[in-house]
Formats: C-alpha cells, structure tokens, sequence
C-alpha cells in the first residue's frame, strides 16, 4: 500500500510516479491489480488532446459527459494538470448510473457512437493471467478462471457481469445478460463486512420476482 498512498497523496505527477517505478517482471509476465497504470493512461490521454489541464477537461466534457448529461461528474487532476485515472471521480448515483448504462449500450448513445465498436468487448475480456477472470481492460469481471468459470469472484452472480469498483464499497454493476446497471454509492468504512454479491444478488432477484 506504500506505493499507492505515496503516489496519490506525496507525488505532484502521478503518472510519473507510476512509470519512474522500475519493472517487477517482463510485459505481461504476471497480473495484479495496478492503479497507477490508469494514471499513466489519463496522462497519455492529456498529452494526446493538447497537453494542458484545460484540454483535457474540455475533450472529457464536450465528448462524454455532456453527450451523456452527466452534469455532475468531475474528475480532479493532480498537482502536474492530469487526471487522476486511478481516483477521485466524482459524480451523483444518477450519472453513474448513466455511465453504467453507456457502456451497456457499447459506448453508444442517442444513436451516436462515441466508443470504438469492439472497445466494450476487449475492455470486459479477462486478461490472460487474471487467476479468476476478474480483470480486463479497467473493468472488474466475474468471468471466472480459464476452463472453470465456476471459479470466480461472486459464484452466485452471473459471469458477464462486469463492475467500476470504488471507494469503501461503492459500485457501478453492469449485467448485460440481466439488462441491469446496480449503483451502489453507500460507504462502508470496514469494506470486509459488506456483503457486495449478496446485495447484487438480492437486487436480480427482487427484479426477477416482478
């Protein structure tokens, strides 16, 4: 937790912090969980649309939030003018929901395309070495263990599910298969005792039985 905290709390780039870090191993040599990648990625970004904060808050407005009325959504950006990829999102459980419910369309909304066609398949494909299929391209997955989907994150919810996760338990949970986007925006500060399959679980079963 060191790296993360020092990198979200103690660095001015956080993307920076996160490439300066030297490789544990070969390029797709093993898998874990790594926010700082997201923040290398939201540099990218920046750099790509023009370099500064304002470009890459107006490119974020004008060609997202405000073509999904996501009014309320606002991502900070760290001390060096980039978005914090891994962090600090901040939007109403409505927006979320929205967001949810785009990339259920994939990436399509009001008849406009705004997502690659194929960017919402290769985001919600495990990466090879996830042991249970629970990673992809940001998403969290329940896809389940290569050969034994059984094998997964949350046994009793369906395997296409794909979810954000964020702080102390909160969740935006995409079922395409249920045709169900689940926001959770709670907080629970003992993350370990929030029974986050059972909640899911309860919420299908209360649509099913209507």
């Amino acid at each position: 937790m060191k790296d993360v905290t020092d990198m979200l709390y103690g660095s001015k780039s956080m993307a920076e912090y996160a490439w300066e870090k030297p490789l544990g191993t070969k390029p797709d040599g093993e898998w874990y969980y790594s926010s700082g990648t997201a923040n290398i990625i939201a540099r990218i970004v920046r750099d790509m649309v023009g370099g500064t904060l304002v470009d890459v808050y107006n490119f974020a407005r004008i060609n997202l939030f405000d073509k999904l009325n996501m009014y309320s959504a606002v991502i900070e950006p760290d001390a060096s003018g980039s978005f914090v990829g891994s962090s600090y999102m901040f939007a109403t459980p409505r927006d979320w929901a929205r967001f949810g419910l785009f990339t259920l369309r994939d990436g399509v909304w009001n008849g406009e395309r705004i997502l690659p066609e194929g960017w919402m398949k290769y985001s919600t494909t495990p990466t090879p070495l996830a042991p249970k299929g629970e990673y992809g391209a940001l998403f969290w997955l329940n896809a389940g263990e290569k050969g034994n989907p059984k094998n997964r994150m949350y046994p009793s919810l369906p395997t296409d599910l794909y979810y954000l996760s964020g702080f102390n338990g909160q969740v935006v949970a995409v079922i395409p298969s249920r045709d169900v986007v689940i926001v959770r925006m709670g907080v629970t500060h003992d993350i370990s005792s929030w029974p986050q399959e059972e909640f899911i679980r309860q919420v299908l079963d209360s649509i099913s039985k209507r």
